[in-house]
């Protein structure tokens, strides 16, 4: 793990230095700065160089109930996360990027990092290869909480992928990557994405193992006794839609599930959803709810049912501010019963 975070400083030099370089060597180029332009959400080190960060406390509250009558209440305050990206224009058809990631409780890891490479001139087929997370799943991000279908279908791999995108309203992708359950490379994800008209965009995406997410940890290959099982893969499919009703106002679905019963999780078949409202009520302020469930997913740790909102307030394009509140429900085997909880976030992005 150190390994990789310490080569990153040499990585970055040595990109800057590169991009230097070629700004130096362009005959039109302008006089360069370190910072050429700082623009909200990033800061430009100059034409071939972008630098990202993202960083949020939270402040929880939740109360657990039991079927058995007990309560149990807890409460944090953390620095959540902390995200670094770089992004780099080796050439003009070879773009490198990555993530350096901090999880509260986690260690220090490279979150993503990968090549992207244009196999023509306009663009339109891109070949990509690294560490990255598949493009299986939208997973809407306007709530403080990941998304039950988030929790099921994230998952990043050491991959390789083409994508295809002949026109602005459609694309297709088809990925290949090494499993964790196997430890063999012998997955692959198909994902296919339309916008035919400004205010629609859906898509879909189909993946040869769904248990290769956050069921991996579930997944038993031995037994008692020390011998080998054998294991099934189970195709997954996930499928969603986003609507934007006005400048304001938009809404977003997704469902993802397993389509056969997984083996090694006593014959259960997973699957998720959720739908998301978000409304603008200013430059400012919005509001975000969402509504959302799962079934045979995790039955002791995963909501059957969850309600709950959210609304955020943006002092600049750098700072904002949130508060969330959650009402879950389990299902009938689980210990739980039901909970409550309440979320603060305080971000800073640029």
């Amino acid at each position: 793990m150190k390994k990789y975070v310490c080569t990153l400083p040499l990585t970055f030099c040595a990109c800057f230095l590169l991009a230097s370089n070629q700004a130096s060597s362009n005959q039109n180029s302008e006089t360069y700065t370190l910072f050429n332009t700082i623009q909200p959400g990033n800061m430009m080190l100059n034409e071939y160089i972008k630098l990202g960060v993202e960083a949020e406390f939270l402040a929880t509250y939740q109360n657990d109930k039991t079927r058995d009558g007990d309560s149990d209440d807890t409460n944090d305050f953390v620095l959540d996360i902390v995200d670094i990206s770089l992004d780099v224009d080796v050439t003009d058809n070879i773009k490198f990027s990555t993530v350096v990631e901090y999880a509260d409780d986690e260690d220090i890891v490279v979150g993503s990092a990968q090549f992207d490479v244009a196999l023509d001139k306009e663009g339109k087929v891109l070949f990509s290869i690294g560490k990255l997370y598949l493009p299986f799943g939208r997973f809407n991000g306007d709530m403080i909480s990941d998304p039950l279908t988030l929790e099921l279908g994230e998952m990043r791999k050491t991959s390789a992928g083409l994508s295809y995108s002949p026109i602005d309203a459609f694309s297709l992708s088809a990925w290949v990557f090494s499993g964790d359950i196997e430890e063999e490379f012998n997955n692959a994800v198909v994902c296919v994405e339309l916008t035919p008209v400004d205010s629609i965009a859906f898509g879909a995406g189909l993946i040869t193992d769904i248990c290769e997410g956050v069921i991996s940890d579930s997944i038993e290959l031995e037994n008692e006794d020390g011998e080998l099982l054998d294991y099934k893969q189970t195709m997954g499919l996930n499928a969603w839609v986003e609507l934007y009703l006005s400048d304001s106002f938009s809404v977003f679905g997704e469902y993802m599930l397993a389509l056969d019963e997984v083996e090694a999780l006593d014959n259960n078949q997973p699957k998720a959803w959720s739908i998301d409202l978000v409304y603008a009520i200013t430059d400012s302020v919005t509001i975000a709810a969402r509504y959302e469930g799962s079934k045979d997913f995790l039955v002791d740790e995963m909501p059957e049912i969850r309600v709950g909102g959210t609304l955020s307030y943006a002092f600049n394009d750098v700072v904002s501010v949130s508060a969330e509140y959650l009402y879950s429900e389990y299902n009938c085997e689980a210990e739980l019963d039901y909970s409550h909880a309440a979320t603060a976030r305080l971000a800073f992005a640029f």
